[in-house]
């Protein structure tokens, strides 16, 4: 349990970095820990996976 915390943790960290990344206009590095914050997410199947799809629609299009 106290595992799946750490973990569910790092996804968070990871969404927040994509974040910051977005607002600062690194997108292809906001892209990059938005993946990985998904992958997590999924893989732990915590709510924040809506998020990370929300981010990552904007972080793809803003690299295109």
């Amino acid at each position: 349990m106290f595992t799946n915390g750490l973990r569910s943790s790092e996804a968070i960290v990871l969404r927040s970095l994509a974040s910051l990344n977005y607002k600062l206009g690194q997108t292809k590095q906001g892209l990059d820990y938005c993946e990985q914050a998904l992958r997590l997410a999924t893989e732990l199947k915590i709510p924040l996976i809506k998020d990370c799809l929300d981010l990552k629609a904007l972080l793809t299009t803003s690299v295109l």
